[in-house]
């Protein structure tokens, strides 16, 4: 009885060993003469990360001790001035009605447009987000010298309106909707702007709070910005940029880091202005890497 415990035992080990040798446990190691690779925590090498992930980045900063509100006149102004056939005045490109403007000369919804060489501006009735008509509208188009330099009568199909303008000069333009002939009309002006604003290379901006390239802009309520070294026309960068904007207080509004995407390290945000003022863009790098890059804008 003795002897039959005494086997009964040594299989049982030798079971328990092959399970362990075959499912890797110490027995394996033990069996085999090796053991694993650890780190210094215990953990064993090949279920280490095979590369750290970029650490977290809130995006938080604190508030600029210089309010953007300050630099007003130094500023680039997009903001867009309108007046209607009344005379009311605002800034937005809004919607009117009106009558007997003989393709759009008199009795005109006027709109000001502040463009830099080389931007695009589309605006219309019709075409643009944000746009829509009734009747037969008519638009024509300005230079900052009076000079008319488009129209757009008949567009999208129909009867409203639509044009677009590569600016080849840094001014200010007109834009005059009416209706067509002596007829009456009404209708809501789109627009979009868009291009590049500056270029910029830089390093150790310890994520665009410090060594940064600043761009003060004035901006209507009502406007929407988008902002980016990618995903825009103009637009473009190598390295890990960064970028921040912040309101006329200098208080950080948004900000973007990696754009993802085809965009990868670079950056693009998009933003609603609900208060009118001058606001402040940072462009610089990620922690404490070098890298530029190309910010273009659209503005609808």
């Amino acid at each position: 009885m003795h002897r039959f415990e005494t086997v009964s035992s040594r299989l049982l080990g030798l079971f328990t060993a092959f399970t362990l040798f075959a499912c890797g446990g110490p027995a394996a190691e033990e069996l085999s003469g090796e053991t694993r690779p650890t780190t210094p925590e215990g953990t064993s090498v090949d279920t280490m990360p095979l590369s750290s992930p970029k650490p977290f980045d809130s995006g938080e900063t604190r508030p600029l001790e210089l309010a953007p509100a300050s630099m007003e006149k130094d500023a680039v102004d997009l903001r867009v001035r309108s007046e209607s056939p009344g005379g009311q005045t605002s800034l937005v490109a809004g919607s009117y009605s009106t009558s007997a403007t003989n393709s759009a000369t008199v009795n005109t919804a006027n709109v000001y447009f502040n463009l830099r060489a080389g931007e695009t501006l589309t605006v219309g009735t019709c075409g643009v987000s944000g746009a829509s008509g009734s009747g037969d509208t008519y638009l024509r188009f300005y230079n900052p010298s009076g000079v008319e330099v488009a129209i757009s009568d008949d567009a999208c199909g129909g009867v409203l309106s639509n044009l677009s303008y590569v600016a080849p000069t840094t001014g200010t333009y007109l834009l005059r909707a009416g209706c067509f002939g002596s007829g009456a009309c009404n209708g809501t002006v789109g627009y979009s702007i868009g291009g590049a604003l500056f270029s910029y290379s830089a390093s150790a901006t310890n994520s665009a709070t410090v060594n940064t390239t600043d761009l003060y802009v004035n901006l209507s309520a009502g406007q929407t910005i988008t902002l980016g070294t990618c995903g825009l026309s103009g637009a473009s960068g190598s390295g890990d940029t960064y970028l921040r904007f912040y309101n006329p207080s200098g208080v950080q509004v948004t900000f973007s880091d990696d754009a993802g995407g085809s965009c990868g390290a670079l950056s693009n945000f998009t933003y609603y202005v609900s208060v009118s003022g001058t606001y402040v863009l940072r462009s610089g790098c990620y922690s404490s890497g070098a890298c530029s890059g190309t910010v273009a804008y659209l503005l609808q």
